[in-house]
């Protein structure tokens, strides 16, 4: 029925998308001991948006609008 369909879904969804997201998780190079992958090396950050990361990013951000104006956020 219904679940079987969405667990079809969801296995195809994932093949997907390991094919075309695979490069950037294998190992690329060594820094100090420790291993990075190509995301690594490229600076992509994935932060939650619920750790006080997340947070603190954003007090620390400023606000740019289409206008050139820049708002200060903190």
């Amino acid at each position: 029925g219904l679940e079987r369909s969405s667990m079809v879904a969801g296995s195809n969804t994932y093949r997907g998308n390991y094919l075309l997201l695979s490069n950037h998780v294998l190992p690329v190079g060594k820094l100090s001991s420790t291993l990075l992958s190509m995301a690594d090396y490229m600076g992509h950050l994935y932060v939650r948006t619920g750790t006080p990361e997340y947070v603190r990013h954003i007090e620390q951000g400023s606000l740019r609008t289409f206008g050139g104006h820049t708002t200060v956020i903190a």
